[in-house]
């Protein structure tokens, strides 16, 4: 999640979209703002399909960065792997940048994903299938190589964790957490089986369901990195697993584990740890969630603003009320 005060700069300068839409062909009329979150998205038609701008500052993510992410959906894609599809500019490029007085923009546009959204509904069969999808990512990741250095791993987030709370060292609960996640880290064993890049956020708002395939199509890789197979597994479970042994068997979730098992095989050494990389998660989320606040002045901005930081806020303490529980 970006930066709030980035938030309400970039919303508020039109020539940014502008800039960056003369790239790409389109109907001026279509254009219209999705959502703002990790990254500034607008949504747009041409020749009858739907298409979907993503862009961000280069402060919140870079080029390199971007190459990084189309480039392993590239792969993915190549590899027969269901992912949403980038769109070149009338120049070939796909990905296009526009300066402004605060720096320079950055974006790309993807087509809009093939199926329908899992958010609710989800069956014993869908979690089969959903579980098979990840352990399919897995194993392509397993062999994905690239010599890009923009991809982050476990160690550049925990680095950016402690980063955000020196500037904050009143959290001194969360300090403690960090502490107690970094020894733990330290004791995991790192092999080609259990560790790569994940998605982090294979959840069924990123995913889009083929009934007649069986297939998930997946969307926004943003949030990639290199870590254990198994963190991605609990951040896709998030509402489900709850970390005891009665919500594993849950029916979602046994099919989900049983879905992915029937592509690979889960250490189950570290399964048995679910705890804590949900505790690693929610401390990441915490962090992330600090730097979005940071410089925020409620006097001085929108309403809607407002409301996004009340929010935030209301998470973050939520999220900091339970570092004092462990």
């Amino acid at each position: 999640m970006m930066n709030l005060r980035l938030m309400e700069k970039g919303l508020a300068n039109e020539s940014i979209v502008e800039g960056l839409m003369r790239n790409w062909q389109h109907e001026k009329e279509t254009l219209r703002f999705w959502r703002a979150s990790s990254n500034f998205v607008f949504a747009f038609s041409s020749n009858e399909h739907r298409f979907f701008l993503r862009y961000n500052h280069e402060s919140e993510k870079s080029i390199p960065q971007f190459e990084a992410q189309l480039d392993f959906m590239s792969y993915l894609s190549g590899q027969g792997f269901p992912v949403v599809q980038a769109v070149p500019t009338r120049m070939g490029h796909y990905i296009q940048t526009v300066e402004t007085e605060e720096g320079t923009y950055v974006g790309v546009v993807f087509r809009e994903a093939n199926g329908m959204n899992l958010e609710v509904g989800l069956t014993e069969e869908k979690a089969w299938e959903w579980g098979k999808a990840l352990a399919h990512l897995h194993s392509l990741s397993s062999d994905y190589q690239t010599e890009s250095l923009s991809l982050k791993s476990h160690e550049t987030i925990v680095a950016e964790i402690q980063a955000i709370l020196d500037r904050h060292p009143e959290e001194r609960e969360a300090f403690e957490e960090l502490g107690s996640l970094k020894a733990w880290f330290s004791s995991l064993p790192i092999s080609k089986e259990n560790y790569g890049l994940i998605h982090y956020d294979f959840q069924h708002d990123n995913l889009f369901y083929n009934e007649k395939s069986r297939t998930y199509e997946a969307i926004d890789f943003d949030d990639a990195f290199y870590a254990w197979y198994v963190l991605d597994i609990v951040t896709a479970l998030d509402g489900f697993l709850h970390c005891s042994n009665d919500s594993v068997q849950t029916p979602e979730v046994k099919a989900f584990l049983t879905g992915y098992r029937s592509i690979r095989p889960i250490e189950e050494s570290l399964l048995k740890q679910a705890e804590y990389f949900h505790r690693f998660a929610n401390l990441y989320k915490f962090a992330r969630l600090l730097r979005s606040l940071e410089g925020t002045d409620p006097v001085n901005m929108p309403d809607w603003l407002k409301d996004v930081v009340e929010k935030f806020a209301a998470v973050r303490d939520r999220l900091r009320k339970g570092f004092n529980q462990i």
